[in-house]
């Protein structure tokens, strides 16, 4: 990688964990330690390299629902609007994306593991 490549920087913590939507190869989902998970669209240069960097200003949606940590997200292989999370305040959270607005989610339900 080329020592002034664009870098994706919308977590003010470490990302613990990747994802690439199921219905939008483009959208790369991260989570983080500051507790919330991003998304942004990635679009590539002629050269096939991300074009530009990417801030919190970027960003399509953002989820804070946890308290600590999350740990890992999981797009669902089989529906394009569901979304699920752990964190280390102990839950699981699965989220959908509204209807009406693609980049708005509430939570449908969570579970203390």
């Amino acid at each position: 990688m080329p020592v002034s490549a664009p870098m994706v920087t919308t977590h003010r913590g470490k990302v613990t964990d990747l994802a690439f939507s199921n219905w939008s190869p483009d959208v790369l989902i991260t989570s983080s330690e500051d507790t919330t998970i991003n998304a942004v669209q990635l679009s590539a240069g002629e050269d096939g390299l991300l074009a530009k960097a990417y801030g919190a200003a970027d960003t399509l949606f953002s989820l804070e629902g946890h308290d600590k940590k999350v740990s890992f997200i999981q797009c669902n292989p089989t529906s394009d609007n569901i979304l699920a999370s752990s964190s280390w305040d102990k839950t699981v959270k699965v989220s959908q994306r509204h209807l009406g607005d693609y980049w708005i989610f509430k939570v449908l339900f969570f579970f203390y593991i």
